[in-house]
């Protein structure tokens, strides 16, 4: 009876000490991360993007890391024994697409070996940019095109993607007017809406550029009037109109030091 209770303890303690040798031996399933360099946002691996369309997608993306520092990155691979979602997740995080400090990072992934796509959307932006809209994004500008060219479909989803982010940061541009026309097509009455906001938005900042103006040219008047060291300070509404110029004026930083900024993705997106 002790013999076989002690042939019992070799075997669990062989397979103890094997089940871990096994498992570092056997091949894992690997993400292959490309070399990122500073101003590169388009990493083809897999050549699904042709030459042209690749120099255009990337002129367009440097642009927008300069004009708003959120960073996209086009990555295509051939083909992998995890899903399109454990990849992108996985290679988003390596690469660190996005600002560290607002993870504000988007990866339009491109699988070739099925023709399988998926955006996967960084953290500090999944709240605005849901899966059901990172899908429909997919469905309108992707899908319609990757059976007869990826190289227009990856086009199309990174002019929607571009066009996504600069309405985040309340620029207006071509990219912007193309989703605003579309969506004015389907909901007319936003339109008469949006007027009626810009127009009072114009309003109010030309009274309050008035308001900076009309306070520096009277503390140009009292500073005839009081001491010397006093006359730095600024009146508390005047100070008060010019940091808020000065806020709206602020450009929005585009320097890296070299591939991305550090960013991440908690798994939002949308797959097709």
């Amino acid at each position: 009876m002790k013999k076989k209770n002690n042939k019992l303890v070799y075997i669990v303690i062989a397979l103890a000490v094997l089940i871990p040798v096994v498992s570092i031996l056997m091949p894992k399933d690997e993400v292959y991360v490309p070399q990122t360099t500073k101003g590169v946002f388009v990493y083809d691996e897999a050549d699904m993007i042709d030459a042209e369309t690749e120099d255009t997608i990337n002129r367009i993306l440097v642009t927008l890391e300069k004009e708003t520092t959120a960073e996209v990155a086009v990555v295509s691979y051939e083909d992998s024994n995890l899903s399109i979602e454990e990849y992108a997740t996985t290679l988003m995080n390596e690469m660190g697409v996005g600002k560290k400090e607002t993870n504000n990072g988007i990866l339009l992934l491109m699988q070739k070996e099925g023709n399988h796509v998926r955006l996967e959307v960084g953290r500090g932006i999944d709240d605005e940019l849901t899966d059901e809209k990172a899908g429909d994004i997919l469905d309108t500008y992707y899908v319609p095109y990757r059976d007869s060219s990826t190289s227009r479909a990856a086009l199309e989803t990174t002019k929607a993607v571009v066009g996504f982010f600069y309405s985040y940061y309340g620029i207006s541009n071509e990219y912007t007017t193309a989703n605003n026309l579309k969506q004015t097509e389907e909901e007319p009455g936003d339109g008469i809406v949006g007027f009626v906001v810009f127009g009072i938005l114009g309003v109010l900042i030309a009274g309050m550029v008035w308001g900076v103006k009309y306070a520096e040219k009277m503390e140009r008047n009292k500073s005839r009037l009081i001491l010397p060291n006093q006359r730095k300070r600024k009146s508390k509404m005047g100070k008060f109109f010019s940091d808020f110029i000065d806020y709206n004026r602020n450009d929005y930083g585009g320097g890296y030091d070299g591939g991305f900024g550090g960013g991440g993705s908690d798994g939002g997106g949308a797959s097709r």
